[in-house]
């Protein structure tokens, strides 16, 4: 038997009972008041069954073990109890198959009870990966992504495992975390498949709480009187928020104007090589109705050495009007 004043002991039945989902009580050695039933079952052991061996001696310990289950399955079956005002048997027989859960194999136990919960953080699909698995977090009251939570393994089920918190009293609280079973592809069988099911998270604590402050900025009720209020363009809390207040109301200090100095940049002058006489021809000829020879050499004749890029509108309006004024010949009797 182990030394139940070690430290490693209170360690370890610590870290069991953790596992196995058992609020453990510690308390100093012979407080009574602290104990309750553990010690009520002593007194009665002390009292019922140790002041006999007085008058009964036992030779050995096999004896002594054979005496205390006849003493222990005739006190069970005999004695009432105070508080539900039966015997122990009897409600020991109430419990049925399923409200019986036995205790796990003694090499289970001792892995437990060295086994310390493991932090694990939370993924973008509400899952935690742990020995080899993931598990589905979304059940933990208030989990958010990015969270840290405490892991460890659940003794009853090798389909889940156990998160560890800590309640609003400062209690240990287990959630049991279902294991996320996948196909031969990799793929979730519980998840949604496309064209015949939608589904989604439950909502996460931030989104909840955007939901309320949009419904409080909006003096809505419902999401959808806020979606109609956002179309609608409408003005937060009413137009009562003054988000500008601060800045009309400062009383700033008054600064005299000051003079400044001109600045003496001169900005260089860029000048462009000029086009030469065909690329110029090129340009002209969607500007100038019926271009032909003529005009080619009219250009040739009056710009040999070509002409800049800012100069090609007024020269196409020159070369217009050079062939609008050329009289027309006329075909008289056929000659």
């Amino acid at each position: 038997m182990m030394d139940p004043g070690s430290a490693n002991t209170s360690a370890m039945a610590k870290n069991l009972c953790r596992s196995l989902g058992i609020q453990m009580i510690v308390h100093a050695p012979g407080a009574a008041r602290v104990t309750g039933q553990v010690e009520n079952a002593r007194n009665i052991i002390e009292r019922k069954f140790e002041a006999g061996l007085r008058f009964q001696p036992v030779a050995d310990l096999d004896e002594l073990n054979a005496l205390a289950a006849r003493w222990r399955g005739y006190f069970n079956a005999t004695a009432v109890h105070s508080r539900h005002k039966k015997n122990r048997s009897a409600v020991w027989m109430s419990i049925r198959e399923h409200q019986l859960i036995k205790v796990p194999s003694v090499e289970e136990c001792r892995r437990l009870a060295v086994a310390e919960p493991e932090s694990r953080k939370v993924t973008t699909k509400l899952r935690v990966s742990f020995q080899g698995r993931e598990y589905d977090v979304s059940v933990v009251p208030e989990v958010m992504v990015g969270d840290r939570l405490m892991v460890t393994r659940n003794p009853w089920r090798d389909d889940a495992a156990q998160v560890v918190a800590t309640d609003a009293n400062g209690h240990e609280v287990f959630y049991v975390v279902p294991a996320v079973v996948t196909n031969e592809l990799g793929f979730d069988v519980a998840a949604a498949t496309i064209g015949e099911a939608f589904k989604r998270h439950a909502e996460t604590p931030a989104q909840v709480a955007r939901k309320d402050a949009a419904k409080l900025a909006m003096g809505a009720d419902t999401q959808d009187e806020v979606d109609a209020a956002r179309k609608a363009k409408a003005i937060p809390f009413g137009g009562q928020l003054q988000p500008y207040k601060q800045m009309t109301e400062a009383d700033l200090p008054a600064f005299m104007p000051r003079r400044g100095t001109q600045h003496d940049l001169v900005l260089p002058t860029v000048e462009t090589p000029p086009l030469g006489v065909f690329a110029i021809a090129k340009r002209l000829q969607a500007e100038v109705a019926g271009w032909g020879p003529e005009h080619y050499a009219w250009l040739s004749q009056h710009y040999p050495a070509g002409a800049k890029e800012e100069d090609i509108p007024a020269l196409a309006e020159r070369l217009r009007v050079a062939f609008s004024k050329r009289p027309t010949l006329s075909v008289v009797g056929g000659a």
